[in-house]
């Protein structure tokens, strides 16, 4: 699900290439937009005046504007797994340790960054933390990377963050923090464990358990990991759990979810 300018695009519940957009209110579609996708996608995301869409077996990505032209973005030799917007730009990361930045503007990709994470490296959480500053995870690699991109040709890993502990045990998701200024990071990872990280240290700055998490997102200083069969929210500053909300069974299917 993303959040766009008229509600909420998601994939169409009607035609298996296309973009619903629904009412924020009453969830009720106000239109269908399609893509240029030949099959069913599996990433969405918002992206400037429109949404960014990737079909992660076909190795394509489809950005669809506000007007609804679109444009498919070729250039992934593996799975694309996740998509980001990176200041006017994406980032999109494959099943081949790759991460690449597209002037969507242009069409056309701007840096490939190759080897990016430990193992088989599925690069499946990408997120923007600050201005020409990004955060990547992998299933397979203990260590989140930061990344600074303020030389698009040349973007340089500033950090690797510790997680997991472990062979090939990694994140599945990470997600900025943004509260008053201050700007963090949390993942969710295979140990079953939420953390959180501030931009200027190696190692988590919390941990707390959550059985089963596999995706991550935040609203105004909260932390929110879904998991089988929970919803929980944390105080990112003392890593209390707030909340705890069960969800339907069918829910894991769910990959990702947004904070409205």
């Amino acid at each position: 699900v993303a959040s766009v300018a008229e509600g909420l695009a998601c994939p169409s519940s009607s035609e298996k290439t296309a973009i619903d957009i629904l009412d924020r209110d009453c969830g009720g579609v106000l239109k269908t937009v399609p893509t240029e996708h030949s099959d069913e996608f599996d990433t969405i995301i918002d992206f400037q005046t429109g949404v960014a869409t990737a079909d992660c077996q076909e190795m394509e990505i489809c950005t669809v504007s506000a007007n609804g032209s679109c444009q498919i973005l070729l250039g992934h030799d593996n799975m694309v797994l996740s998509l980001a917007t990176i200041g006017d730009d994406l980032a999109s990361g494959d099943s081949g340790k790759q991460i690449r930045i597209w002037d969507v503007t242009a069409g056309v990709c701007v840096s490939i960054m190759d080897d990016c994470h430990d193992s088989a490296g599925w690069v499946f959480g990408l997120c923007e933390l600050e201005a020409n500053i990004f955060a990547s995870c992998s299933d397979t690699d203990n260590n989140v990377k930061l990344w600074d991109r303020r030389v698009p040709t040349s973007v340089s890993c500033i950090r690797a963050c510790g997680g997991p502990q472990g062979e090939c045990v990694g994140h599945n998701d990470v997600c900025a923090v943004h509260e008053g200024g201050c700007v963090c990071f949390a993942t969710v990872a295979y140990d079953s464990m939420v953390r959180v990280y501030d931009l200027r240290c190696t190692e988590p700055l919390l941990s707390m358990p959550h059985e089963d998490a596999w995706t991550i997102a935040s609203s105004e200083g909260v932390i929110i990991s879904m998991g089988t069969p929970t919803v929980l929210t944390w105080d990112w500053h003392t890593g209390q759990q707030l909340r705890s909300v069960s969800i339907h069974p069918d829910w894991y299917r769910l990959t990702s979810f947004i904070a409205l």
